[in-house]
């Protein structure tokens, strides 16, 4: 039986935009999906290498078969000269000379899982040589980021040197303050400097032309152990200098791949205890260890500390020598982890509640401040909100007249460039380019909404809004065999900046099915180029049922193992039915319950005004010059999709999300054309255009195409209706045998000559005197129960004292 039900458009993780909830997936025609772009010129295919990992490779930046070696097989070898790093050579000096004079020496860090990693490698390591070491690592709540005076004086009362990790090259005045008490300071940090550096040796793989300049604030520790004892015993600290470089989320190429690659081998090998402790209450046991296990299990539970309490305890924990003093700590930032999840759904809630009434498309960034939020949490907060709405988002925190804030951002948003601009608002501010931090009095608010907006809206293209999601190639299923897909896993350890594959291809859909805890997962029988594949599309359950039999998706290749068989199955990204046209011609299956419920509304639920007394023609150039100055805040509603179909061709390549029927419309306003619009739009619309649809009490457009959509004429007369009638009464007895919609339609027209949208109007009015019993919605496969078409409860009615009746032949004119 072929699969009826069609719903087009491209589906990502993005919140419902009616109830501002999380509903796993939702269309999205705005979608767009981008080849990952190089500029590099391809180097020959080795010959022991598969063609498709090759041209990956060049995907990934790689140019020359030896640099393909050194990527896919990293070792220590790659390290660059650790006294490249700026001022390293005078940084060694000084610590060396400390621990000769027995100085007491204070690492002063930071409270997330890069800072506690990093005091943990070089505290130890100095404790090692002999050093006397104090670690002070800030309160999250209490003190925030960076070097503070309070914490200077009490730490310049017992110490002789003060050494930064993950911190400090902001910090010009506090350095200076310490250096005044007496202490030396070395800053080690791998954040953007300002325009000038501390008054003190600074290590930051930002300066000099250090030829790699991504390392994380531990990696720069880990770099400084090697410059300090060599790179062996830098070695003993991998495997935490790997934990930070993911968790920080910097680019897994260069150094931080040898690092992650091998610091992964000996947390799998030889763990420390506090990574045994990890597996043990994140449930891992048994299994072998990658950058997901850090990333989404390990970090959390370590920025718990910090979040919650005290991060001193995070970084006890990773020093701990035995099993038995690693798990009660690894308990604790568990239940601590619980916690912070509560919270942050809370925060989460509110914030959704606020969204419901964003002015989208009036701002380019989402700021929005509550009074009781965790300052400790809401980066994590703010970080799902951007990724749902792909807007920058920034959470600011309030408390004693003072703003604490958390920014997260989209790919085309450099968020500290757009902080930088606006700095004057602020008491303290830092972070990269997709994410950063601030402190400002309650009192600069207003002004720092609106100069953020107003330099967003003059420095970034209004297309970075859009969202989109990279690939790497084209790949068919008939590739995907076992040998090439174990291949892949050369490209490990993935992340950022060398994400996991992810290929494009085209196949149809074979059956479906929603699997896992309530449905909320998809699971997809996959064909493509005369290979089958199963497919499983996480939180999409709810559409099941829901997609065209064609898809266009990016999907990652896996290996599944089950009862001792292996096969290669698909992970979906994200689907697609193709483009605004292709998304309404999918909805021509469905057209007659679209029709149905858009005339029930407009007629039964409605007052109609055929006139717009304020809305101006606008020609179909103006339209096309208003989508494309600005991406969001039009929506333009046609009474049928034919009518959508020409608007879509004669509008040509500007970008449109789409929608039909009962359509919960995108919260952020994407110019969008709908068909058959049913209810009032939800959002904040600047501008809502007409295309032959009449008024009424839901919906009033503020410009019109006078284009008088042909449904209005399709409406049958009195005449009409009867030969309607007198043509589906044998089909009632069953004197012909029809299946679909479409036949039912086609015998319809083959005996009265109408056309037949005509036909099917006329079943509608008939089903409303009762002459008929007509269901559009098992007619299309939408319902099952009951015949379709049969006598109707009425032996004589008038169709003409019908609402629907009368309402379209007020519109017929």
């Amino acid at each position: 039986m072929p699969r009826r039900m069609r719903c087009a458009g491209v589906y990502c993780l993005l919140f419902d935009t009616i109830t501002g909830h999380s509903t796993g997936m939702r269309e999205c025609t705005m979608l767009r999906f981008k080849l990952r772009e190089t500029m590099l010129s391809p180097f020959p295919c080795p010959e022991d290498m598969d063609p498709t990992l090759h041209r990956l490779l060049i995907r990934r930046g790689i140019d020359s078969a030896q640099a393909a070696r050194r990527f896919l097989e990293p070792d220590a070898e790659q390290l660059s000269d650790p006294f490249l790093l700026n001022d390293m050579a005078a940084s060694v000096d000084s610590i060396r000379s400390a621990l000769e004079r027995a100085e007491p020496i204070c690492v002063y860090g930071d409270y997330d899982v890069d800072g506690v990693s990093a005091s943990a490698i070089l505290a130890d390591h100095l404790r090692s040589m002999g050093g006397q070491v104090e670690v002070y690592i800030p309160s999250r709540h209490r003190e925030g980021y960076g070097l503070n005076e309070a914490a200077v004086r009490q730490i310049g009362e017992r110490t002789k040197l003060l050494i930064t990790v993950d911190c400090g090259v902001t910090n010009l005045d506090e350095v200076a303050l310490a250096r005044s008490l007496g202490m030396d300071v070395i800053v080690t940090d791998h954040h953007r400097p300002g325009d000038k550096l501390p008054d003190c040796p600074t290590v930051d793989p930002l300066l000099n032309g250090y030829p790699f300049p991504y390392l994380c604030g531990a990696g720069v520790a880990f770099r400084l152990v090697e410059a300090l004892s060599g790179r062996a015993a830098a070695l003993e600290y991998v495997d935490i200098a790997a934990l930070a470089t993911v968790a920080d989320v910097v680019s897994l190429t260069g150094e931080n791949r040898v690092i992650v690659r091998l610091g992964l081998e000996r947390m799998n090998t030889h763990p420390r205890p506090a990574f045994r402790a990890l597996v043990e209450v994140a449930g891992l046991r048994g299994r072998a260890l990658n950058t997901g296990n850090i990333a989404f299990q390990f970090a959390p539970r370590l920025n718990a500390g910090g979040r919650m309490g005290s991060a001193m305890r995070s970084h006890e924990l990773l020093l701990m020598r035995t099993i038995e003093e690693a798990m009660p700590v690894a308990e604790e930032l568990e239940r601590e982890n619980q916690q912070r999840r509560e919270e942050e759904k809370r925060i989460l809630d509110e914030a959704e509640a606020m969204i419901a009434e964003y002015p989208f498309p009036e701002r380019r960034s989402l700021v929005l401040k509550g009074e009781s939020w965790n300052p400790g949490i809401i980066g994590l907060a703010a970080g799902r909100l951007a990724e749902k709405y792909y807007y920058p988002t920034i959470l600011l925190s309030a408390s004693d007249g003072v703003l604490t804030g958390s920014c997260r951002s989209i790919p085309g948003v450099d968020i500290h460039a757009a902080l930088t601009a606006v700095k004057h608002h602020f008491v303290r501010y830092g972070g990269h380019r997709q994410a950063a931090g601030l402190t400002m009095d309650a009192g600069e608010y207003e002004g720092f909404c609106r100069d953020i907006e107003a330099w967003l809206s003059a420095n970034v293209p209004a297309d970075a809004w859009i969202p989109e999601k990279e690939y790497d190639l084209d790949v068919s299923f008939d590739h995907l065999t076992e040998s090439f897909v174990q291949s892949l896993r050369a490209i490990e350890p993935t992340g950022y900046g060398n994400p996991a594959p992810v290929f494009r291809a085209q196949p149809h859909v074979e059956s479906e099915r929603a699997i896992g805890a309530n449905g909320a997962h998809l699971s997809l029988m996959l064909s493509n180029c005369g290979a089958q594949r199963r497919g499983v599309f996480f939180g999409a359950g709810h559409l099941h049922g829901a997609l065209g039999d064609a898809i266009d998706m990016l999907y990652t290749p896996k290996i599944n193992v089950f009862n001792g068989r292996t096969s290669v199955e698909t992970e979906l990204k994200a689907l697609s039915d193709g483009g605004a046209a292709e998304a309404f011609r999918t909805k021509m299956s469905n057209e007659a319950v679209l029709q149905h419920d858009f005339l029930t509304d407009i007629l039964y639920n409605g007052t109609i005004d055929f006139y717009y007394p304020d809305a101006p023609e606008i020609s179909i150039e103006a339209l096309r010059e208003q989508l494309a100055a600005n991406v969001q805040g039009t929506l333009i509603v046609a009474a049928d999709l034919g009518q959508a179909l020409a608007l879509v061709e004669a509008l040509g390549d500007v970008p449109l999300d789409t929608a039909a029927g009962a359509a919960h419309l995108d919260a952020r306003c994407y110019n969008t054309l709908w068909a058959y619009p049913v209810g009032r739009p939800a959002g904040r619309w600047r501008s809502v255009v007409s295309a032959g649809l009449p008024a009424h009490g839901a919906l009033y457009a503020n410009a019109a195409i006078h284009a008088p959509s042909p449904l209005w004429q399709q409406a049958p007369e009195l005449d009409e209706l009867r030969q309607i009638f007198m043509a589906a009464r044998p089909l009632m007895r069953g004197v012909e045998r029809w299946y679909t919609l479409e036949q039912l339609l086609a015998l319809l027209k083959r005996d009265t000559g109408f056309d037949t949208v005509k036909c099917l109007m006329g079943l509608f009015i008939l089903n409303e005197a009762e002459l008929i019993a007509f269901d559009p919605r098992r007619a299309c496969g939408v319902q099952q129960g009951a015949p379709v078409l049969q006598p109707g409860s009425k032996k004589k009615g008038d169709p003409t004292d019908t609402k629907l009746y009368r309402g379209l032949m007020a519109l017929k004119g």
